[in-house]
């Protein structure tokens, strides 16, 4: 996931046209990502989208995991306050999306049951 909003960024940033964008994100996969990739038909292949979701599919991250990952990172000393404090709000936003967290009194309810 983080790849992957890192490679939605940089394209962002150099303006590169949605259908290039799974062309150049094919180039550089490898290992089980690769696998994936190469699972797809073929008009699959050339959609940035189909990509993005194949890949998810092959890396499942669920509300645990991300509540594990949340509720365990600490701030390690070469780390400025900023850097940890983004890291551990993504892994928050993560398990609230993964929950389906759609409103305060579910947020509420979920924490305040984690507890």
């Amino acid at each position: 996931e983080t790849y992957l909003a890192i490679f939605e960024n940089i394209c962002q940033i150099h303006q590169i046209p949605p259908e290039l964008q799974a062309c150049i994100l094919a180039l550089v996969l490898t290992g089980i990502a690769f696998k994936a990739y190469l699972e797809l038909p073929v008009a699959e292949a050339i959609d940035y989208e189909a990509i993005k979701m194949a890949l998810l599919a092959r890396y499942p991250l669920n509300a645990k995991a991300y509540w594990i990952k949340f509720r365990s990172t600490s701030r390690s000393p070469d780390k400025m306050c900023t850097e940890w404090t983004a890291k551990i709000c993504r892994f928050f936003d993560r398990w609230m999306k993964t929950e389906e967290v759609g409103d305060i009194a579910r947020m509420k309810n979920l924490i305040v049951m984690e507890q």
